[in-house]
């Protein structure tokens, strides 16, 4: 009987993880196709990221029907809707960057270069104007971010930046590199830090089984990088975001 159970448990498991892959695909699909002809048609920057905004909500509604997943974002006071800021964040899956568009509002992600190659997905993320970066030019790198980043952060846009440089596993906390703290500290703007544990309850894969829970993200006090040199405003800002990070099993 155990056994039984068991398969029927399985087949549910994996029958919610399939309707979920199909809902993303939808509203992924939907989302970058209607950006892509906003910005054919050369519409305001605000009409693409409108969309991003329900992108956001959808996937909210999302994960919580078909996984019954429930994100649950603090710290919300701390988002400076008067200042452009640079967000600096935990990297542990693709619904962090999901979930920005809807909190923050007008913003540019630092990503890595090869994702504008991407059909549909990466035509619509070069016409929001993220900025692409090469991993394997560090150098070259650093100078991209410092220079689009002051841009979009004069043009009153957000700079998101995964300080990590890649996706993390659940419980790696490796140290974060300086690009972000050198943009801040250029263009004087404020840090918030940003942590969440959405590693656990994000798919890695299309065939991982994802278990119900609340997911958390928290939004940290902002940052005044004047106070601090580039080396130890790294270390605090990565004390800041681990700390949080391990309260939230993440």
């Amino acid at each position: 009987m155990k056994s039984f159970l068991k398969k029927i448990w399985n087949v549910c498991m994996m029958a919610r993880m399939t309707a979920f892959q199909l809902y993303s695909l939808a509203v992924i699909g939907g989302c970058c196709i209607l950006i892509n002809i906003f910005s054919f048609f050369k519409l305001p920057l605000s009409w693409r990221m409108a969309v991003c905004v329900v992108w956001t909500y959808l996937y909210w509604l999302g994960m919580l029907v078909f996984l019954q997943v429930y994100i649950r974002v603090s710290g919300k006071i701390n988002i400076d809707k008067d200042y452009p800021c640079i967000y600096i964040s935990k990297h542990q899956s693709m619904l962090e960057t999901f979930m920005f568009y809807g909190f923050v509002g007008t913003s540019h992600f630092i990503i890595k270069k090869e994702l504008f190659d991407t059909p549909i997905f990466g035509s619509a993320m070069k016409n929001l104007g993220n900025i692409a970066i090469a991993r394997d030019k560090p150098l070259e790198s650093l100078k991209k971010v410092v220079k689009d980043g002051k841009q979009s952060l004069a043009n009153d846009v957000n700079v998101v930046i995964f300080p990590e440089g890649t996706r993390v596993e659940v419980g790696e906390y490796p140290d974060f590199q300086r690009s972000a703290m050198k943009l801040a500290t250029d263009a004087d703007a404020f840090i918030i830090p940003v942590a969440h544990n959405f590693g656990k309850f994000f798919p890695k894969s299309w065939f991982d089984v994802i278990k119900p829970g609340i997911a958390r993200m928290d939004f940290g006090k902002r940052i005044d990088p004047k106070e601090y040199d580039s080396k130890s405003l790294a270390a605090y800002c990565h004390k800041i975001i681990t700390e949080k990070t391990k309260e939230f099993k993440g």
